[in-house]
């Protein structure tokens, strides 16, 4: 359904390739495919913001970025003024290596 397919995007591939070429692009691809795809009948935006600050701390980073601005960045993207290429941009300048 709606959620595998948004699960799915990230790990998406061609020729062996990754389509989403770095981490932040996959993070931005979990973020706008549960948040658009609406596979759930409520907490899309809540659920999209999870699984990227979820995704990039498994691998290694941390958003650092404050409440307030990451309201803003979902509610954009949930509204349509925010493209998946915008997402990866901002978890990129908003995101930083976390110690292990």
């Amino acid at each position: 359904g709606l959620i595998d397919s948004a699960l799915a995007q990230p790990q998406s591939s061609f020729d062996g390739n990754y389509v989403h070429e770095d981490i932040f692009h996959m993070a931005a691809a979990y973020g706008f495919h549960l948040c658009l795809n609406h596979p759930f009948f409520d907490g899309n935006k809540r659920t999209s913001l999870i699984a990227m600050y979820i995704f990039l701390y498994v691998n290694g980073y941390q958003i650092v970025a404050d409440k307030r601005s990451l309201y803003a960045i979902v509610m954009d993207l949930a509204n349509g003024k925010v493209t998946k290429d915008e997402l990866r941009e901002y978890l990129k300048h908003n995101s930083i290596k976390r110690k292990t």
